[in-house]
């Protein structure tokens, strides 16, 4: 069945993440039915879409954003697709079919949908201490965590590999401390 249809006549698809998940699905409807969709994207940070697997080599030095770059600017010019970086989504309107946006400076973007997908992955798990909100605490999850810790010290709450990964970084000298909740 050939899916191809009239580009006057696109659909609209508004995806909220441009995280790994999403984009992939975004490259699968693009292999299946490239004609489709006009296709928007909004994503809180203010790059395209990475590996965030590997911030860890990152971190150490081993390899640099551009390298753990999935999907680089062009990609999504060559594809058509309106990619709305470090754009955080405040409001999904259902009933009129608007997703709205606003960046750093308050700047505010929306995009209508016929097609709305969600993948905007999970916020990580803040251990219930004293001190979580203390400056240079953060829980590693993005680039600009990883920026933080880059550039001077840092801790990290949490037991995941990638805290593990990250208490010590001797080539770069940086300490961090590592708390979590299991029992020791």
């Amino acid at each position: 069945m050939d899916m191809r249809v009239n580009p006057k006549a696109k659909l609209k698809l508004v995806m909220v993440g441009n995280g790994m998940a999403g984009v992939r699905t975004i490259e699968e409807l693009l292999k299946l039915a490239p004609d489709l969709y006009d296709i928007t994207v909004f994503g809180a940070e203010p790059h395209p879409n990475y590996n965030r697997i590997l911030l860890s080599p990152v971190l150490a030095g081993e390899q640099t954003l551009d390298e753990i770059v999935l999907n680089d600017w062009a990609w999504y010019s060559e594809n058509g697709i309106t990619l709305h970086a470090g754009k955080t989504v405040t409001e999904v309107d259902r009933v009129k079919r608007v997703v709205r946006a606003t960046d750093e400076h308050g700047q505010r973007v929306e995009a209508p949908y016929d097609r709305l997908i969600m993948a905007t992955g999970s916020n990580p798990f803040m251990l219930p201490i004293p001190g979580k909100d203390l400056a240079g605490v953060l829980a590693y999850r993005d680039i600009a965590d990883t920026q933080a810790m880059i550039d001077g010290r840092s801790a990290r709450p949490g037991s995941g590999q990638r805290s593990h990964e990250t208490r010590y970084d001797g080539e770069r000298g940086s300490r961090g401390a590592l708390a979590h909740g299991a029992p020791a």
